[in-house]
């Protein structure tokens, strides 16, 4: 059975106590009382009962909290997903455009994705537009201003370059060219 230490220190008691009793947050007189019923080796579902709680709620106030968490800083929910920054930033976008709220959503995302320690990676197959000079002579630039990094696929591998895939699925599935006696049949 999962318990606090019994509190033997005078001084813990009357806080826990006090803390019940004037404590200034709900949440802290619950978890303050759940310690207190804990201490004197009430069961966590006698306790649960008690301050009508699920047993699992009680289970992780005495994990994470015990006596010395009690005061720890309590958020209130879920983490804020915005940097104040960011929060003052959506205010704005808001003030400008308060009936756009897509608008300001997409700003946001944009701002999060511009980031310049991203690079963004393209794959080309080895056709000779990607394999020219002039084509070579542009990946260092593209690295540096772009923040893109080109790589090759390896030679005579159609599996892995999706448009193959495309081309072999029309070529043997899609088209039957024993119907297509001219390229005029094709049109129609």
């Amino acid at each position: 059975m999962k318990t606090v230490d019994p509190i033997t220190d005078d001084a813990v008691k009357k806080t826990l106590r006090d803390a019940v009793r004037y404590g200034p947050y709900p949440y802290l007189r619950e978890r303050a009382q759940a310690v207190l019923l804990s201490s004197r080796r009430y069961s966590m579902q006698q306790i649960a009962d008690i301050l009508e709680v699920h047993y699992q709620t009680v289970n992780h106030w005495i994990d994470d909290y015990g006596i010395c968490g009690l005061y720890k800083g309590y958020d209130g929910g879920k983490p804020p997903i915005y940097s104040q920054q960011e929060e003052q930033k959506i205010k704005n976008l808001v003030a400008e455009e308060p009936r756009r709220l897509s608008y300001v959503q997409a700003k946001m995302e944009e701002s999060k994705h511009s980031s310049n320690d991203r690079y963004t990676i393209v794959m080309v197959d080895n056709a000779s537009i990607h394999t020219s000079h002039k084509f070579k002579e542009k990946i260092a630039d593209w690295m540096i201003e772009k923040k893109l990094i080109v790589c090759y696929l390896p030679t005579y591998s159609p599996e892995l370059n999706l448009i193959e895939i495309l081309w072999k699925k029309m070529k043997y599935e899609w088209l039957n060219l024993l119907s297509i006696m001219n390229f005029k049949e094709f049109e129609h």
